[in-house]
C-alpha cells in the first residue's frame, strides 16, 4: 500500500510539469483504487468495484450486513471510503469542467491536496495501530 500512498504524496507536492492531463488523471485514479483495494482486502478480503460514491455504498451495505466484522472496524471503513470517494469525485469533476494549466501547477490537485493528505495519513495510521493489535 505504501506505494500508492507514496504515489498520491508524490503527486501532491511533486512538479507535474512534464506530466500530461491524462498522465496526471490516470497517475492519480490508479494510486487512488490502489489505496482503497489494498485497505479493503486487508479488512473484508474484498472490494468496491470503483470509486464512485454508489460504488462505495454498495460495498458498504454488504458489509454493514455482515456480522463478522467489529463496529469499529465497519466505522473507519465507511469513514475512509467516504473520504476516497469525495476526493475522487471532486477531483474528476475539476478535471471534466476546467482548462488544465500550461504551467505544471495543476488546479484539481491543488483543490484535493489537504483531503489526499489526510486520507493517507488516516489509512497509515490505521495500517499502524492494526499492526499493534
Amino acid at each position: 500500500m505504501h506505494e500508492n500512498i507514496n504515489g498520491l504524496k508524490a503527486l501532491c507536492s511533486g512538479d507535474l510539469t512534464d506530466l500530461t492531463p491524462f498522465q496526471i488523471r490516470t497517475r492519480f485514479e490508479r494510486h487512488l483504487y490502489g489505496v482503497l483495494v489494498e485497505c479493503s482486502d486487508e479488512t473484508f478480503g474484498e472490494h468496491p468495484t470503483g470509486l464512485t460514491r454508489s460504488h462505495m455504498e454498495q460495498f458498504i451495505q454488504r458489509v454493514e450486513q455482515d456480522n463478522r466484522w467489529a463496529i469499529p472496524t465497519r466505522a473507519w471503513c465507511v469513514s475512509a471510503f467516504d473520504l476516497i470517494s469525495d476526493v475522487f469525485e471532486r477531483f474528476t469533476q475539476l478535471c471534466d469542467t476546467s482548462n488544465w494549466s500550461d504551467d505544471g501547477q495543476d488546479p484539481r490537485i491543488n483543490a484535493c491536496r489537504d483531503d489526499i493528505f489526510r486520507l493517507c495519513e488516516c489509512v497509515t495510521r490505521k495500517r499502524v495501530d492494526k499492526s499493534r493489535m
